[in-house]
């Protein structure tokens, strides 16, 4: 059994790992010839699972583009005083769905079970 550093961590570990295991099976390794982003078709199927999964927790405008880009936002649940205003926070994040193109994004014989 995994040492955890707290209940939280433990609570978690469980759901965390069924997510990363569903990630990594998606094939998402960039391709250098292309003329389009994303680059090839696996980048657009991880951007559908994301995209689904942020739907099934309730956030309503996730959306996936045509360039492979998932948007979605998170309502505030901490707000700051500034200018004399409430203020929610919001925090952006562009991550790449996409595995470089000399590592092979294929499962290759690999057991995640």
């Amino acid at each position: 059994m995994p040492a955890f550093t707290s209940e939280l961590a433990e609570s978690l570990s469980g759901e965390a790992l069924d997510r990363f295991q569903r990630y990594v099976r998606v094939d998402t390794q960039a391709r250098r010839e292309r003329d389009g982003s994303p680059s090839t078709p696996g980048q657009l199927d991880l951007g559908r699972l994301l995209v689904g999964e942020l739907e099934e927790i309730g956030v309503a405008d996730a959306a996936l583009d045509d360039n492979g880009y998932v948007t979605a936002t998170l309502p505030a649940t901490l707000s700051i005083f500034w200018n004399g205003c409430h203020r929610g926070l919001s925090i952006t994040t562009t991550p790449s769905p996409a595995t470089a193109c000399d590592i092979s994004g294929a499962r290759s014989g690999t057991s995640w079970s």
